[in-house]
């Protein structure tokens, strides 16, 4: 069944929310697009008023929406060509964004000084709740084992995402991530874990999703559309020698190019 095209005040709000513009951008931008030769018909078709096109062509023009035409005035750019520009100010704000993330972090760390968890069990619903206690487990420990099979909904991505939390004290973990199988990663995240120094191999004893190191255990499920996790401080006797002995007995490491 084919689309219905968006009535105008949709496009316009999808733009907004999307792209990133303003009303009177967006009401620009499509009149340029559908063809608006100078400021007074620009102004005509958007509704922008005449004294504000200018300054909210030139606004466009900054965010690379438009770029002048031989004849003095402004044409669009392509709607795919745009995506581009939209999707480099995302990546730019992430960065700054992170910065100030990793900023604040450190300004907390050195407040509160080292954490001590108290020893018990838990059990965390929450993807990103889980996130943070993985990382807190495996930024912990000297070495740390992440299991993973096929059970979660967002596997793939959850490991990107633990694994970059604790990303800056690699270099100080033996990081070990056994997978039930070679078709859990893609050769982009394999290629992700060697070049922060993890190391992944391949064993059919993995039967369950978790987190292990000295510090912690944190088992994880999906259930239903819910991921929860169990988690146990400090770690549990034994299970890391277990897993040492698997981990030996398990093939050639699992990487890109394997």
């Amino acid at each position: 069944m084919p689309r219905r095209p968006l009535r105008k005040d949709e496009l316009i709000e999808k733009m907004r929310t999307a792209l990133g513009l303003t009303r009177y951008e967006a009401l620009l931008y499509l009149a340029l697009l559908q063809g608006a030769s100078s400021p007074r018909e620009a102004s005509i078709q958007s509704g922008v008023p005449l004294p504000r096109i200018y300054d909210v062509v030139r606004t466009l023009e900054a965010k690379g929406f438009v770029s002048k035409s031989p004849e003095g005035w402004y044409r669009a750019m392509p709607p795919r060509a745009i995506a581009t520009s939209v999707l480099a100010r995302i990546e730019e704000e992430s960065r700054k964004r992170a910065r100030k993330v990793a900023e604040a972090v450190e300004e907390l760390e050195l407040l509160a000084g080292r954490l001590e968890v108290s020893p018990g069990a838990l059990v965390i619903e929450g993807f990103y709740n889980i996130v943070s206690n993985a990382v807190e487990i495996a930024s912990n420990s000297g070495k740390v084992y992440l299991l993973f099979t096929t059970g979660l909904g967002r596997g793939e991505s959850f490991l990107r995402t633990i694994i970059t939390g604790f990303a800056d004290v690699m270099p100080r973990i033996s990081t070990r991530v056994l997978v039930a199988g070679k078709e859990i990663l893609g050769n982009e995240t394999l290629e992700f874990i060697e070049q922060l120094g993890g190391e992944v191999r391949q064993s059919p004893c993995v039967q369950v999703d978790m987190i292990a190191g000295s510090s912690g255990v944190l088992v994880v499920l999906q259930l239903h559309d819910n991921m929860t996790g169990f988690r146990v401080t400090p770690g549990i006797p034994g299970l890391l020698k277990r897993l040492d002995i698997i981990w030996d007995s398990c093939t050639q490491p699992l990487t890109k190019n394997g």
